[in-house]
């Protein structure tokens, strides 16, 4: 055995839950994403976090310059999660941060009008001096840093006080299962007592312009703003609880999976529904009762849908039966591992 998963947060639109309880699937919404208003004629949708500023847990006024949504919606999380969950002084300390983020420009940093409007102010300059005061009148000089790929991880850490190892992955779907390997490796050699695995995405035309020319077709295509984290701890056969999963084994390609048997398939990555059943068929080699992908419900959800399908894992599955997680990128490539209910 790998790891244990004791607790999982997520939030993707409507979809909030800080102790991973998501409801029978039978109530799972289809996709009710909005198509791009800047193109209409484009066939694509996407779907954006709903955030209340009047949170107990949303950011300061003086971060919110830098914060895009899915940071923010990562921030509240995270910390509603410390909450709840009740993390001692020493997963703070000694414990591991690892954050993964997809798509991270939004769309303050694509208002191409208002950048237009300040490179048309510069003919009005006659030197350097008065130049740089009216781009910066127009544009924040903070905006650029609303793309860091470690926003999330570096906010996270300071209002949580966390003081122990924090690191940042990027910039595809599979990017936090990555993370997750490393944390399982982090508890196995005893460098953690405890890690916490996220994953933040953005979804928005700037996603879709990085990811449409790797599709054949774009026909239904979906994603959705969302972050999910998950808290990982080293194995214990003895603990069980409402979000345990125990991680018993990665796999290093599909085809590893011939003559497992499972119970269930949890599958994401796609982006259109041509994908979504392109990447269950890729699964051939695995034989299993149930599948369950969160495309139709969602859309894509980049590094936010591990812990999704973990979350769903979690809610499904029945004590002892088994599941493999599929994850996979724009680019084709897949992570997958297997875990058991606890």
């Amino acid at each position: 055995m790998l790891a244990r998963i004791t607790a999982i947060g997520f939030w993707e639109s409507t979809l909030f839950s800080v102790d991973g309880s998501i409801g029978p699937r039978a109530e799972l919404l289809p996709n009710l994403a909005k198509t791009q208003r800047q193109l209409p004629n484009l066939d694509a949708a996407f779907r954006q976090l709903g955030l209340d500023p009047t949170h107990p847990n949303y950011p300061k006024p003086s971060d919110l310059k830098i914060l895009r949504n899915d940071t923010i919606a990562a921030l509240i999380l995270s910390q509603q999660m410390r909450a709840f969950h009740q993390w001692d002084a020493a997963f703070l300390e000694q414990g591991a941060l690892l954050v993964a983020n997809s798509n991270f420009i939004d769309d303050d940093v694509l208002d191409f009008e208002a950048i237009a409007a300040a490179v048309n102010q510069l003919q009005n300059a006659q030197d350097p001096a008065t130049e740089n005061k009216l781009f910066g009148s127009t544009i924040s000089p903070l905006l650029p840093l609303r793309t860091l790929t470690n926003g999330a991880q570096s906010f996270i850490a300071q209002y949580l006080g966390f003081h122990g190892t924090a690191t940042t992955y990027g910039s595809t779907g599979i990017a936090s299962a990555q993370a997750l390997r490393d944390a399982c490796n982090l508890l196995q050699i005893g460098a953690s007592p405890a890690v916490l695995v996220g994953g933040c995405h953005y979804a928005n035309l700037f996603s879709f312009l990085n990811n449409c020319l790797l599709l054949s077709d774009t026909k239904g295509y979906a994603e959705a703003s969302a972050a999910s984290f998950l808290m990982l701890t080293p194995y214990d056969p003895g603990q069980t609880g409402p979000n345990h999963l125990h991680i018993t084994q990665f796999y290093c390609e599909l085809a590893a999976l011939e003559g497992e048997h499972v119970d269930w398939l949890f599958y994401g990555g796609a982006f259109t529904p041509q994908q979504d059943a392109e990447l269950q068929a890729r699964c051939k080699h695995l034989c299993y009762r149930e599948a369950f992908s969160w495309f139709a419900h969602t859309g894509n959800l980049g590094a936010a849908e591990l812990g999704m399908l973990l979350a769903a894992s979690a809610n499904w599955l029945q004590i002892g039966q088994t599941a493999v997680i599929v994850l996979q990128d724009a680019y084709g490539v897949v992570e997958l591992f297997k875990v058991q209910k606890a």
